[in-house]
């Protein structure tokens, strides 16, 4: 699974997107430049606002430069993607988890 998946094991024992990253790379490095990079780390990045910082919305502009900073080989990749990605959910210029926006329904009057 590992091979197939590098990424899984974030959030497993406190693992983040740069160490499982720098694993994904050891075993496969030609996954540097991949969309399947950028969808594991946007994944991340949306869950990380969500539960360290309570934010439950990204502005797309300041996802993109999150992407730019940290997998810039990635970067060509981002516009393409990120409408595909069935995860996520948009409004207006920004991007946010299903998950996150089927909590709030639920405990919205």
């Amino acid at each position: 699974k590992l091979i197939d998946n590098p990424y899984f094991i974030i959030g497993t024992a406190g693992i983040g997107f740069k160490t499982a990253d720098e694993i994904a790379l050891k075993i496969n490095p030609d996954i540097k430049e991949s969309p399947f990079r950028l969808e594991s780390f946007i994944h991340h990045i949306l869950r990380e606002i969500g539960d360290s910082d309570g934010h439950t919305w990204i502005y797309k502009n300041d996802l993109e430069q999150k992407v730019s900073e940290t997998i810039p080989e990635c970067q060509r990749y981002f516009d393409e993607i990120l409408p595909t990605l069935d995860f996520l959910v948009f409004e207006d210029d920004k991007v946010g988890l299903k998950r996150y926006q089927n909590n709030e329904r639920k405990i919205s009057p």
